[in-house]
Formats: structure tokens, sequence, C-alpha cells
């Protein structure tokens, strides 16, 4: 099998590839370059100059943000078949943001100059393309909105759980365990909290019975009640939902 071969079908995966027939795919096969980096490898540092697109293949990545006073803000992570690297791609305008991996990861590289005119040739690609950077808008947006409308714990919860849908794998007794190491520093970043708020709403989680925070592993025990506290639920509250549909009706009184 061709290398080439082999890269059509690595795109396939690959949701902004995913509706371009043979003859599109073989020509960004073409084009593509195979790159791997290790854990704790940066791909690309926020603020310099390059416009390649990124695709992955195998592996997660965080995204990681530095405000002019130092601060840094976790923006994502990502996983297999995501692609980075579109905003820099477009505009001409430095990184904003560095790309870090978490692991051993396998990547396809297209440059700038090579991929630009493909949009111009495949409609498709294209709109694709317009619709990934929509759903970015959209959770910046919906992140936004929570900063200023939900608390902390609220947030954490909400994001714990996102993770869990992402990256989670079955447990034991219905748990999902999260396959990413977060410590609390991270959660914050993520979250937008300090590391001592997060701790604090962590201990609370923990308490109720809904997570386990131990060496930066994450398991969410039981998914229903940390939903419902991702959902607004009062964390006593939420903490009987799974009890309260569990509980026995009672047994009508004899007349």
């Amino acid at each position: 099998m061709s290398p080439d071969v082999t890269r059509i079908q690595l795109l396939r995966r690959v949701w902004l590839f995913a509706e371009l027939g043979d003859d599109e795919l073989d020509q960004i096969a073409r084009l593509a370059r195979e790159r791997t980096c290790r854990s704790g490898e940066v791909l690309v540092h926020q603020g310099e100059a390059s416009g390649e697109l990124f695709t992955v293949i195998q592996g997660r990545l965080k995204v990681v943000s530095t405000a002019p006073e130092g601060d840094e803000v976790l923006l994502s992570v990502i996983g297999a078949g995501e692609v980075f690297g579109e905003l820099a791609l477009l505009d001409d305008k430095p990184r904003s943001a560095t790309v870090c991996a978490v692991e051993h990861c396998r990547l396809l590289v297209v440059p700038r100059a090579s991929f630009r005119p493909l949009l111009l040739r495949m409609p498709t690609l294209g709109l694709r393309l317009l619709q990934i950077m929509a759903g970015h808008v959209r959770r910046l947006s919906a992140r936004t909105e929570d900063a200023t409308t939900l608390d902390v714990r609220t947030r954490l919860a909400k994001t714990v759980h996102e993770l869990g849908v992402r990256f989670g794998i079955p447990g034991p007794r219905g748990s999902i365990c999260i396959t990413l190491r977060f410590s609390q520093q991270e959660l914050g970043r993520l979250v937008g909290a300090t590391r001592e708020m997060i701790n604090k709403c962590l201990r609370e989680l923990a308490a109720s019975g809904a997570v386990r925070h131990e060496k930066g592993a994450l398991t969410i025990l039981k998914p229903e009640t940390l939903r419902a506290v991702a959902e607004g639920l009062d964390l006593r509250r939420a903490k009987g939902t799974r009890i309260k549909n569990r509980r026995a009706p009672k047994k009508k009184r004899p007349e």
C-alpha cells in the first residue's frame, strides 16, 4: 500500500475531509507530510509567524493562550480527528495560541501555500472549514457566558462532564474514567478560576461522591449527580437525584 493511499484512509476519519471525494483526498494526501511528536513537545508557539494546517491522527494536545501579564488560559484539548492552525492559515496573522502534545502524537501537516488553492477548487472543504470556525466561536461565546452567569462549582462540574463525554472510558459500577490527567492548576485554567477555588470545589464534589481526583486522574463516580450540578442544581439536591430515583415506591396501607 502506497503512502498516499494510507494517508487517504487517515484523512477520511477527519471531520474536515470526511465529505470529500477520492480525487480530492488524493490531492490533499500528496501535499501532506507526516509528523510525530513526543509528550511535552510544542508544535506551535503563540505569536510565531507560521501557517500550516495540522490534522491530528493519533494522540491529544492542549491549546494554551498566554495573556500579556503572563496569565495562562487552557482553551481546549484536541484529539484524533480534529484540526488546528486554521486561523493563521487564513488570515496570515501570528499564532493565537500555543499547542503542546500531552502524549505521543501523529499528525498530517499541510503548508498554507498548498492548502489555500484547495479552498478555491473544493467548495465542500471551504464550507466544512467555516463550520469548524463557527463551532469555535459558539464554544467561546458559551464559555464567556458561563464565566459571567455560573459559579465556579457549576462551571467545574460542566467542564468535567464534558471531558468525560470526550475522553472518558467506562469504569466499575457505572463510573467514567477520564483518560487525561489534569492538575488543579490546569483545571483552573480550563474553567477560569484560581487553583484554590478549584481545590475547594473538587473537595465539595468529592464529598458528594460525584467525582474523585487523585494525582491528576479524574474519575466521575456518579455521572447523574455531576450532570445535575453542571445543569445548575444545588449540590445537596443533586446528590439526592440518584437516590430519589432508586427509592422504591411506598406500599399502600391496607384499608
